[in-house]
C-alpha cells in the first residue's frame, strides 16, 4: 500500500475551485490525521470515483495511506461483476491495496424478509467494520454528498422520524477499531458531476438508479428537483444545514437523557428495570430518549455477539412507535402485564417497575423462570442444597422451653411453629405453585396474595420456596408471620440458609 496515487492524469483539475474548497473543509474538519490508513469505498459511480481522485490528491500532503474498498451486491448480474473489475483496475492504476467482499443481497433480503436497500447497507457496513476491527484500516471513507443528505432527511421526515433521525447522515460513525467518515457531505451532486466532467473521469452507471419503484430514487429524480425548481433553488443545502442543526440539538438532549437514565433505570438479575413513576415525571422529550437508550442497551448484547457488528447508526433502529408503546405501557400497564416488541424484546410490569428483557427465538427469557421447579423430601434435622436457588437450606427443630434454644429461635429470621404430631414426619420442600394457600392467622390466604402485598417480582415467584406437610403449606420463605398463631407447640422449625454454588442437580437431605 502506498501514499497518494498516480501522478499522470489523476492530477488534472487538482487546482479547481471545488477541490480547493473541499481541501480547506478537510483541514477544518480534521476528519483525517497524518498516518491514517484510509479505505475509499468505491462503487464505481461518479461520486465514489471522484472521491478516490480527490483523496489521492490530498493523501500525500495529509500523510495518509490509501486503499480501495469495494462490496459486490450481486444485484445486476454481470454488471455487478464488471463494477468490481472496474474498481480493481482503478486500485491498480492508483497503486493501492484492494479490499473486496460481496454477498447475494437479494436472496439474503428475501430470507430475512427485509428491504433490499437496508439489507445491502447492513452487509456493506459489516464488511467495512470488519476491516476496521481487524486492524487493516483506521478509517473507511464513503462518498455521500449533500444531495444524499437532503434525500435522507426528506425520507425520514415523511416516515415520521424524530430529531435523531432528522440528523440524517452523520459525518463520522464510530466503529470498533476505527471510523466510517463522509468527506463529501459538503459537496452537492451537481458539483461532483461538474468536477467529474472537467477531469474527464470514467465511471460506471448503476441501472438500478433508474428504477422508480424505489423510494429514494423517486425522491432523487422527482421530489427534490421539484422542491428546488418551485420552492427554493438552495433546497439541497438548506436540508443539509437543517440536518447539522438537528444533530447539534440531539447531542444536547441526548446528554440530558443520559443523565436522567442513570436515575430512572438499573440493571438487576440480567434485566433492565425502569422506574415507571420517575419516567412519568420526566419531560416527554427526555423520556423518549431515555426509553430509546434502554431499548438500545437491551439489544446491545445481541449486536455485540455478531462476528462483525455494524457501526452505531447502521442497522435496525429503535422506532418512534416502539418508544411510545413503551411509554404507554409504563404509564397504564397493570402489574403482571407483559408486552412483546419486535426484535425479541419483552416487557413486563412489576408494580412500579418496568422490566425489560431480550428474549430468545423460543420466546423464553435468557433467565428462564417458567416451567422450572424443584421438590425435595426431607426429615428435620437435615440440610439440602437447592441449585435452582443457589442456596443451601438447613432445617433444625428447637424446643422453645429451653432458654438457649429459644434465644436461637428468636434470633432466626426463618422459622415456623411445628405441630408435635409432625416431629419426624416427612416434609416436602418445593417451589411455589399457583393455587397454593396457607391457613394463616385469620383465614386461608393464597400465597399469590402474599406476593402481591410484599411486592415480590413476578419473575421470582416460580422459584419461591415453600414447605408442605400432608398437603398443607406450613411455611413460605419470608412470610413467617402468617404462620405465627399455629398450634400451641413449644417446638419450632428453624430454617437457615447460605449461598452455595449451583451444581448439576439437587442433593438429597443429609
Amino acid at each position: 500500500m502506498t501514499s497518494g496515487g498516480s501522478r499522470s492524469k489523476t492530477r488534472v483539475g487538482r487546482g479547481s475551485n471545488t477541490y480547493r474548497r473541499w481541501q480547506m473543509a478537510m483541514q477544518r474538519s480534521r476528519l483525517f490525521r497524518p498516518g491514517d490508513r484510509v479505505g475509499i469505498a468505491v462503487s464505481g459511480g461518479p461520486d465514489s470515483t471522484l472521491l478516490l481522485h480527490f483523496m489521492s490528491d490530498y493523501a500525500q500532503e495529509a500523510g495518509l495511506t490509501l486503499a480501495a474498498v469495494h462490496f459486490n451486491h450481486h444485484l445486476r448480474g454481470t454488471e455487478s461483476n464488471e463494477d468490481e473489475d472496474f474498481v480493481r483496475t482503478l486500485a491498480r492504476r492508483f497503486d493501492l491495496d484492494f479490499f473486496c467482499d460481496g454477498a447475494r443481497v437479494r436472496e439474503l433480503a428475501r430470507e430475512r424478509k427485509a428491504n433490499i436497500e437496508s439489507a445491502g447497507r447492513e452487509l456493506r457496513y459489516r464488511f467495512f467494520a470488519s476491516l476496521l476491527r481487524e486492524g487493516k484500516l483506521d478509517k473507511v471513507a464513503t462518498a455521500h454528498t449533500a444531495n444524499d443528505q437532503a434525500e435522507t432527511v426528506l425520507l425520514r421526515l415523511l416516515r415520521g422520524t424524530g430529531t435523531r433521525g432528522l440528523g440524517g447522515i452523520h459525518p463520522v460513525l464510530e466503529a470498533p477499531g476505527g471510523q466510517v467518515v463522509r468527506p463529501f457531505l459538503g459537496l452537492t451532486r451537481a458539483e461532483v458531476e461538474t468536477e467529474v466532467a472537467k477531469r474527464g473521469i470514467a465511471f460506471r452507471s448503476d441501472s438500478t438508479n433508474m428504477e422508480v419503484n424505489l423510494a429514494r430514487n423517486r425522491v432523487r429524480r422527482e421530489v427534490l428537483p421539484m422542491l428546488c425548481r418551485e420552492f427554493n433553488p438552495g433546497a439541497v443545502r438548506a436540508l443539509a444545514a437543517f440536518a447539522d442543526r438537528a444533530r447539534d440539538d440531539e447531542s444536547l438532549l441526548d446528554g440530558q437523557a443520559r443523565q436522567r437514565a442513570g436515575e430512572v433505570w438499573v440493571r438487576s438479575r440480567g434485566s433492565l428495570r425502569m422506574n415507571c413513576d420517575l419516567l412519568s415525571e420526566t419531560p416527554p422529550a427526555i423520556a423518549r430518549r431515555v426509553v430509546r437508550r434502554v431499548l438500545e442497551e437491551v439489544r446491545a448484547p445481541v449486536a455485540a455477539a455478531s462476528v462483525a457488528p455494524v457501526p452505531a447508526g447502521i442497522g435496525p433502529a429503535v422506532t418512534y412507535t416502539e418508544i411510545e408503546c413503551v411509554r404507554r405501557f409504563a404509564s397504564h400497564g397493570r402489574s403482571g402485564a407483559r408486552l412483546r416488541l419486535a426484535g425479541g424484546i419483552e416487557l413486563r410490569r412489576e408494580f412500579e417497575w418496568l422490566v425489560i428483557d431480550q428474549v430468545l427465538e423460543s420466546g423464553a427469557p435468557f433467565e428462564k423462570v417458567e416451567g422450572r421447579g424443584f421438590s425435595y423430601r426431607l426429615r428435620p434435622p437435615c440440610e439440602v442444597s437447592v441449585p435452582e436457588l443457589g442456596l443451601r437450606l438447613r432445617f433444625q427443630v428447637a424446643d422453645m422451653s429451653d432458654a438457649a434454644a429459644a434465644q436461637i429461635g428468636y434470633n432466626k429470621v426463618n422459622w415456623v411453629w411445628l405441630d408435635p404430631s409432625r416431629l419426624g414426619a416427612l416434609l416436602i420442600l418445593r417451589n411455589w405453585r399457583p393455587g397454593d394457600r396457607v391457613d394463616g392467622r385469620a383465614k386461608p390466604l393464597k400465597v399469590k396474595d402474599l406476593f402481591q402485598r410484599r411486592r415480590v417480582p413476578i419473575a421470582q415467584r416460580p422459584y419461591w420456596p415453600v414447605l408442605e406437610a400432608d398437603g398443607e403449606i406450613i411455611w413460605a420463605r419470608g412470610f413467617e408471620a402468617q404462620f405465627e398463631d399455629r398450634p400451641s407447640s413449644r417446638c419450632r422449625l428453624l430454617i437457615s440458609e447460605e449461598q452455595c454454588q449451583p451444581d448439576a442437580g439437587g442433593q438429597e437431605p443429609k
